[in-house]
């Protein structure tokens, strides 16, 4: 409540010095006091009114869902961020009334999932606020985030970004794929809104890109005569300058990993025997995944791109919704899938082919939503496909803590991405190997990662030229050199003729492929470069790294797997869904695929969490993807909700 302090403009019981008394009457004016000034009297005849403001706003720094006025944590919190304490607020790029529209992008709030969105900050009411004056809400970021007010006429945006703009992804240089109008509103309450107090909500327009930027935004509050905000701040007792700031720190980006729940698979409908084997083993998960088929073509809702796992990579960002009835953390989120900077354009470059395009299309939806982190379409190479982009699960290793796992990725991809993966934070830095001895150049060639019933939780996957090579030359000295490899299964005659010929191939003949086994000799100096760097990394030992065997051919300068790349898998809970290995069958059995399940599929490595191995399906993708220069990893992409036992904010970053 304002105070109104009075003084008699002659009386000698004010206080005031005679030479303050004279000045005042020889000019004649009315002067308003400083909430501070010390004026004793109470009859007047002409007087000045003190006005002292309320300025008092919190948001949720204790991290229970509620911007609480009440709360000393919130109060006391409010202008910080640590593992502690401190506001977070989402990226809102989901489309929750369905126009196919990034709800960030347009003005208005789309309903009552849209608000969920919102990071709230509450405003204290001023009951005695005059007329003239108003609040000023002042963001130090305005482009970063937009703020909202929910008013006597619903929610309405009062500042930060104020238009419509929404890129269209139509042309192939990106000209019209940005919105340059960055106008800032200004944030201005009403004295009516004053006096009752008034409820913000805050959303994100982007991630961290970089670290040109630290993540956080402040909203700072003063109280001034005026209409709008060049009112000049009153001080108050509290408040030196008038002002109040809160803070509040976006949240970012984390990628899904091996070990994720996740609880939707995507693949093309594409190579029968692939996804057969797929819904099969989906099926078999008793984990209640949901598999989904997109249409493979380049008309309607088809999409002409089978790399399921390279054009797109999943993640998810959440904040606090405050506590469940037993006491456990609440998190409200969505998921945000990363699109890749190029497509595969027909000659004319239709730009409808980018997968920024067709994901804004067909999985921009509720809680859905699609980030393009590139710069200019149709940039990048394989490199920045997202077969080359993964993430290391949760390790610790001397001082390197990474409790939700760690982005890991190969050579060559995107400055921009870089940069963007080591501004999210506690999935960063990201760890760098080397990929690029490879044709398509994809970390997923070489690793994967497995659940296993150890102090660390995971184990490490990784191609072994030289267990197979072991493998054949065994059968070979055990009288089984005449064995066949890829039995029934059909090849390119070569890397320029696409006539399908038989695949098949001879122990013996394998073995004396001077050129296949220098090649994989090469590639197994360089897998074990890629290991160490892991091992040093992790803290990993070798036995928790299991040897994955397949050879390694070489096409055009770089390599690829010649056998099936077993590494090259899709985890799903305690299933591994490998490429099917078709290796010599010796008395009807397949050595290699017998070696997989002796190797995975019992307690013999303590792998699944419950360590007595995991359920190990074999999928056919050979004539599919593997002669494609792919495999099963390739072909699926995985995805889940945020994850409520992942707290990000809880990760010091």
């Amino acid at each position: 409540m304002h105070n109104k302090l009075f003084f008699k403009r002659f009386s000698t019981r004010t206080g005031l010095s005679a030479a303050a008394l004279c000045m005042l009457a020889s000019c004649g004016t009315t002067t308003t006091l400083s909430p501070t000034d010390d004026v004793a009297g109470d009859t007047s005849s002409d007087v000045a009114v003190v006005v002292t403001p309320i300025v008092d706003l919190v948001v949720d720094a204790n991290r229970d869902g509620v911007a609480d006025l009440a709360n000393a944590d919130d109060q006391a919190h409010g202008n910080e961020w640590s593992a502690a304490f401190g506001a977070s607020y989402l990226v809102n790029l989901d489309d929750d009334d369905g126009d196919k529209i990034e709800d960030v992008l347009d003005t208005i709030i789309n309903g009552s999932d849209d608000e969920l969105d919102l990071a709230p900050i509450t405003v204290a009411a001023w009951p005695d606020a005059p007329d003239g004056y108003v609040g000023v809400l002042q963001l130090d970021n305005p482009e970063k985030v937009r703020l909202w007010k929910n008013g006597a006429n619903g929610w309405e945006l009062i500042a930060g970004v104020n238009n419509d703009c929404v890129p269209t992804f139509s042309s192939c240089t990106g000209a019209d794929d940005t919105c340059s109008d960055t106008t800032a509103k200004a944030g201005i309450l009403t004295a009516s809104e004053l006096r009752t107090g008034i409820k913000l909500g805050i959303e994100g327009r982007d991630f961290r890109r970089d670290d040109q930027w630290d993540g956080n935004v402040r909203v700072t509050m003063w109280i001034g005569q005026g209409a709008d905000a060049k009112a000049k701040p009153i001080p108050t007792k509290a408040l030196a300058d008038g002002k109040k700031t809160v803070l509040l720190h976006v949240a970012p980006w984390i990628l899904n990993g091996n070990t994720t729940p996740f609880d939707e698979v995507r693949s093309a409908n594409y190579f029968s025997e692939f996804t057969t084997n797929l819904k099969t083993a989906l099926g078999a998960t008793g984990a209640n995944v949901k598999y989904t088929m997109y249409g493979n073509g380049s008309s309607g809702g088809k999409w002409n791109d089978a790399w399921t796992q390279d054009y797109y990579q999943t993640a998810w960002t959440s904040i606090p919704q405050g506590k469940d009835a037993d006491g456990k953390t609440k998190i409200h989120g969505m998921r945000v899938v990363n699109a890749r900077p190029w497509g595969r354009y027909d000659t004319n470059c239709v730009a409808k082919l980018m997968p920024i395009t067709w994901l804004r299309a067909n999985y921009l939806n509720k809680d859905k939503a699609v980030i393009a982190i590139y710069q200019v379409p149709n940039s990048g190479s394989s490199f920045d496909s997202h077969g080359n982009h993964d993430l290391l699960p949760a390790y610790e290793n001397g001082q390197d803590k990474f409790p939700i796992g760690r982005i890991i990725h190969g050579s060559g991809i995107l400055p921009e991405t870089h940069a963007f993966y080591d501004a999210q934070g506690p999935q960063s830095p990201s760890l760098v190997v080397k990929t690029d001895w490879l044709l398509v150049g994809h970390v997923d060639e070489v690793l994967s990662y497995t659940p296993a019933k150890t102090d660390r939780g995971w184990k490490l996957l990784i191609a072994s030229n030289n267990l197979s090579k072991q493998m054949l030359q065994k059968l070979a000295d055990d009288g089984h050199a005449d064995a066949l490899l890829f039995d029934g299964k059909n090849t390119y005659k070569s890397a320029t003729d696409g006539t399908m010929v038989p695949a098949a191939r001879s122990v013996t003949a394998t073995l004396n492929d001077a050129d296949l086994m220098q090649w994989s000799q090469e590639a197994q100096a360089e897998a074990d470069g890629v290991r160490k760097t892991v091992k040093d990394a992790t803290g990993l030992t070798d036995a928790e790294i299991i040897e994955m065997p397949f050879l390694t051919e070489e096409v055009d300068g770089g390599k690829i797997a010649w056998q099936p790349g077993t590494a090259n898998m899709l985890l799903v809970g305690n299933t591994m869904e490998i490429p099917n290995p078709f290796g010599p069958k010796i008395n009807g059995v397949d050595v290699y695929a017998q070696d997989l399940l002796d190797r995975l599929g019992t307690p013999l490595n303590a792998l699944g969490s419950d360590g007595q191995g995991m359920k190990v399906f074999l999928i056919d993708d050979f004539e599919g993807y593997h002669i494609n220069e792919g495999e099963v990893h390739c072909g699926t992409n995985p995805e889940g909700p945020p994850q409520p036992s992942m707290l990000w904010w809880l990760i010091k970053h």
